[in-house]
């Protein structure tokens, strides 16, 4: 269920791309911090400039063309097929505010600090981060799997609406009408997980977003993300990522700039 980071580089002032057309095996995700470029997928042409982040699947044919000497991040990637985000990208520009996208080229701007391995992670941060936006902006999941199986859909809702309280599959299955086991059920069909490991899939994906977007210190991020004892959300936040949320944030901050922490 993880997003696999290829490899990722920056690049200033460049007036075309090593390669305008064909295919690759691998996702890759470009953000744009000067300039603009034209692209066709699909047979749809469009525009990107400074402050969008453009989606080039694995295995679709693109054409791309540089319109104004650009500046810019890229990531390759390979998203595992039950990713819970990763299903609403779509060819193109993420549908995510421009700020935001701003904002996480400051961050990677920023990624000079820290091991090669942290930096790495970090990258692989900033990615999860947009793509999750990405899915809440573009309306969470895609159109077939809201009409195929909205009380899913509204399950997954409810659980991102209450990711600060003490979540219970009894109470998710109460607000969609179902049994205990019938939620399972169809969690396990549909997103190939149980409830409450997609619990624990949302919050760590909103504490890596609190983490690396915002200023909030660490015990407020893990009560925001429903944990009452930072170091609890320390270890939690740990298993999974296999980085510590205080490390991590230090990095981001820069030298001499430190969060509150457990």
């Amino acid at each position: 269920m993880d997003i696999n980071l290829v490899f990722y580089n920056t690049f200033s002032g460049r007036e075309d791309f090593e390669m305008p057309c064909g295919t690759r095996k691998w996702h890759s995700l470009l953000i744009l911090k000067e300039g603009s470029i034209s692209f066709v997928m699909n047979g749809r042409e469009d525009t990107a400039g400074a402050g969008d982040a453009v989606f080039f699947p694995a295995d679709l044919f693109m054409r791309r063309r540089v319109l104004e000497p650009i500046s810019f991040h890229q990531m390759a990637f390979f998203a595992a097929p039950d990713h819970p985000y990763a299903s609403a990208l779509r060819a193109g520009r993420l549908e995510v505010p421009r700020g935001h996208i701003l904002s996480a080229v400051e961050t990677l701007d920023r990624l000079q600090y820290g091991t090669i391995r942290e930096r790495e992670q970090l990258y692989c941060g900033v990615l999860d981060n947009l793509i999750l936006e990405n899915y809440v902006y573009s309306g969470g999941m895609p159109v077939a799997d809201r009409s195929t199986d909205p009380t899913v859909y509204e399950a997954l809702r409810y659980i991102n609406d209450h990711l600060a309280e003490k979540i219970r599959v009894p109470d998710i299955a109460a607000h969609v009408h179902l049994s205990n086991v019938g939620l399972i059920w169809k969690f396990r069909n549909v997103l190939g997980r149980t409830p409450t490991e997609m619990i624990l899939v949302m919050r760590m994906q909103y504490a890596k977003y609190l983490i690396l977007e915002s200023r909030k210190p660490l015990k407020e991020i893990a009560q925001l993300c429903g944990y009452s004892s930072p170091f609890y959300f320390s270890n939690t936040f740990h298993k999974y990522y296999g980085c510590q949320p205080s490390r991590c944030a230090k990095l981001m901050d820069g030298f001499g700039k430190t969060r509150e922490g457990p």
